[in-house]
């Protein structure tokens, strides 16, 4: 009878398949890191348009939150009136509570949705300086309104 070497535990196949593997496993790797790298420059260049974008809106003393927070002025009114008779007229808590919440989420929606115009808006002066901001700028202003 021939003698036979043990084999390792754990190794199975030949030479050949576990190198292949191996080298299929550092292609995968690699590829990983690369992406994970792609994926930390988009997120820095976008940490570094929001902070751009937050500077810019405070030099500019909120002047475009302004405008945009005036388009809604009236319903802004309408709610605020309303709260005030929320207030007079409902005896129970619960209800009251209720209905002030609701008040107040509506209130929150109007300012955000201002604040996200003039968000897009200063998108749109930051994209407009180069070609590829240029192409940004072009899917800015094509998304959905109220979309950030």
């Amino acid at each position: 009878m021939p003698s036979r070497k043990p084999q390792a535990k754990g190794v199975s196949g030949s030479t050949y398949s576990v190198n292949t593997t191996l080298r299929k496993t550092r292609a995968g790797l690699k590829e990983e890191m690369i992406a994970k790298k792609i994926t930390e420059i988009f997120k820095e260049k976008e940490q570094k348009m929001i902070r751009t974008i937050e500077q810019t809106i405070v030099e500019h003393k909120l002047l475009i939150y302004k405008q945009k927070r005036a388009e809604f002025d009236e319903e802004m009114n309408e709610l605020e009136a309303e709260r005030k008779r929320i207030i007079k007229k409902k005896k129970n808590k619960k209800d009251r509570a209720k209905a002030l919440k609701s008040n107040t989420r509506q209130q929150l929606y109007i300012i955000a949705k201002a604040l996200n115009q003039t968000v897009l808006h200063y998108k749109s002066l930051y994209f407009e300086n180069d070609y590829y901001r240029f192409k940004k700028l072009l899917d800015v202003q094509q998304s959905a309104p109220g979309e950030p």
